[in-house]
């Protein structure tokens, strides 16, 4: 078995691409990842997990998902 067998295409989105866009294309495509895009250089990883995390601080509860940019929401680690 070869890894080509077994691997799927990314699914990414651009930093600059609102959360409302990530949260659809995760509903989407029923994953919880997505890889964060910045030209053709990937700069992180977005997750429910992080979102969630974001929209749920004080600064940014009363705000819409769709005013936030997935660079918000974005960790660099990759694991």
């Amino acid at each position: 078995m070869k890894v080509k067998d077994i691997m799927t295409t990314p699914i990414i989105v651009h930093k600059s691409d609102t959360i409302s866009h990530a949260m659809e294309l995760m509903n989407k495509k029923d994953t919880r990842r997505l890889l964060v895009m910045n030209g053709s250089d990937i700069v992180g990883v977005i997750t429910m997990r992080s979102i969630a995390r974001k929209l749920g601080t004080w600064k940014t509860s009363n705000l819409p998902a769709s005013s936030l940019h997935v660079a918000t929401a974005t960790t660099d680690l990759f694991s």
